[in-house]
């Protein structure tokens, strides 16, 4: 995925534009789905890396490789509207690895996802 790195409320690549809005709808939505994990060491949340996932998956993605690969690739503005952490020290947002994708989207509950995006 070729993407601009604009700072604005629409970011272009090659085959259109992608409403960052729509992207912190989404994040919005998925935050509504319970976290399976312990609040301990916790360093993405879970509505951040599903809006990711969903990303990379639109954007072709196969596998938990290829998914985590896209997502490095997003540029900052759809990473801080999907609600991407910040790095403590630069301010930059950090996207989630590929052991983290795969955890997240293995332990959530499928039934309750396929809900919320289906509604």
């Amino acid at each position: 995925m070729s993407v601009s790195h604009a700072v604005v409320g629409v970011v272009t690549d090659e085959g259109g534009e992608v409403d960052t809005g729509q992207v912190a709808t989404l994040a919005a939505l998925f935050g509504q789905v319970s976290d399976p994990r312990k609040a301990r060491g916790v360093r993405h949340r879970l509505a951040a890396v599903l809006t990711v996932v969903t990303l990379a998956l639109l954007c072709g993605a196969r596998n938990f490789r290829q998914a985590a690969d896209r997502v490095a690739e997003l540029p900052q503005p759809l990473l801080a509207a999907a609600g991407a952490r910040r790095h403590p020290a630069l301010g930059f947002r950090i996207a989630p690895g590929r052991d983290t994708l795969r955890r997240l989207v293995e332990a959530v509950d499928a039934a309750v996802v396929d809900r919320l995006v289906c509604a």
